[in-house]
């Protein structure tokens, strides 16, 4: 399995040539519909704490209008954040950081989202770890993943060795998620 040396200056670099907001409409209406079903799951209500890993391009913000509990969106790039924060009239509490390293308390949170990151990892123990850590007793952890993707390789453009498409290092199926949340 290819493991990045640096994988937050290569994700910070990604966000920076890839516009995550400017999607072409059949992703961004998949990407709605999947975001409507997560939160037809789980209904957070106003005193509920979300953080959502790999916030990406703000697609619970295209759902919630005018959001009624607190939202943090985490994500490695700045730059995503920063848009974020100037197409939403709501509170939001953005953070720049990694799933391995949440700057959180413990359990503070009611729900986590991570909707297509796991893929992402090359250590999905210590990224889940970490999310248990910061998830309270009750929380609701929610998780999609690519479904038997078949995992290719490319040359990078920024350093010119091979890399997965997608920057996708896993491939899931029903047997190994679930091996990885227990």
């Amino acid at each position: 399995m290819l493991k990045y040396t640096d994988y937050v200056a290569h994700y910070k670099k990604d966000a920076e040539y890839f516009d995550y907001f400017s999607k072409d409409k059949l992703i961004m209406h998949q990407d709605r519909r999947r975001y409507q079903e997560y939160f037809h799951l789980i209904r957070p209500d106003k005193d509920a704490k979300v953080l959502e890993i790999g916030s990406g391009g703000g697609e619970t913000l295209q759902i919630f209008k005018k959001l009624k509990f607190r939202y943090y969106p985490l994500d490695i790039s700045y730059k995503n954040l920063n848009r974020m924060k100037d197409l939403t009239e709501s509170q939001i509490d953005p953070v720049s950081a990694d799933v391995f390293h949440l700057p959180f308390m413990d359990n503070i949170f009611d729900f986590v989202i991570m909707s297509e990151v796991l893929e992402h990892l090359d250590n999905t123990s210590d990224a889940l770890r970490e999310i248990k850590r910061v998830l309270n007793k009750n929380g609701i952890l929610l998780i999609s993943v690519p479904y038997k993707e078949k995992l290719s390789y490319q040359l990078c453009i920024h350093c010119n060795k091979p890399t997965p498409t997608f920057a996708h290092l896993q491939s899931f199926d029903e047997k190994k998620l679930i091996q990885c949340v227990k």
